[in-house]
C-alpha cells in the first residue's frame, strides 16, 4: 500500500478521509456536513486530508455517486443518468448500490436524497482516476450538481 496526493489528481477539490457511525442522515449531515446510509449503516465522513490510501494491483474500490436530485434539491429518478455512467464504465464489472444520502444546504435545511453509488475494483491508474473525473464532470454539468462524491477505497473526494 503506499500514499498518493490527491491534488495531484483532483486539484481544487476536498477529501475526506475517516468516517464515524452516526445515529441518524440529519444529524450526521448536521455534525459533519454530510452522511451516507448504506443498508443498515450510517456514517458520515470527515477530517479533511489530502492523502488518499492506493493498494498494490486490483485492490482498490473506487466508485461514483450518482444524486437522486438535480438543480440542487429537486427529487428525480436518476436511471438515465446511472445508465450514462454505466456506458461510460464500459467494460468494467460495477456494482450498483443504493445508498441514502444527507447533506445542509446554505439555508439550513437537511436534504436527504435516495442516490447511487456505483463501484468498480481498480489499479488507480492514472487512466481510471481520469475516467472518474470525466464523469463527476458530465453528472456536474447534466444535473445541474455543484459538486459529486467520488470514493476511492475509504476515502471521499468532494470534486
Amino acid at each position: 500500500m503506499f500514499k498518493m496526493d490527491m491534488n495531484k489528481i483532483f486539484a481544487g477539490c476536498f477529501m475526506l478521509s475517516e468516517k464515524s457511525i452516526v445515529k441518524s442522515l440529519e444529524s450526521g449531515a448536521r455534525e459533519y456536513g454530510g452522511a451516507t446510509k448504506i443498508n443498515d449503516m450510517i456514517f458520515s465522513n470527515h477530517t479533511e486530508n489530502n492523502e488518499f490510501s492506493i493498494y498494490e494491483g486490483m485492490e482498490n474500490i473506487v466508485g461514483i455517486i450518482v444524486p437522486g436530485t438535480i438543480d440542487v434539491n429537486n427529487k428525480i429518478d436518476n436511471f438515465k443518468f446511472k445508465n450514462a455512467v454505466l456506458n461510460m464504465l464500459e467494460n468494467r464489472l460495477v456494482e450498483d448500490c443504493p445508498v441514502e444520502g444527507a447533506w445542509i444546504m446554505d439555508n439550513g435545511d437537511c436534504v436527504i436524497e435516495n442516490n447511487n453509488l456505483l463501484t468498480f475494483k481498480s489499479d488507480c491508474s492514472p487512466v481510471d482516476l481520469e475516467l472518474l473525473k470525466k464523469i463527476a464532470d458530465y453528472l456536474k454539468v447534466a444535473m445541474s450538481q455543484e459538486a459529486i462524491s467520488i470514493v476511492i477505497n475509504d476515502s471521499l473526494i468532494i470534486y
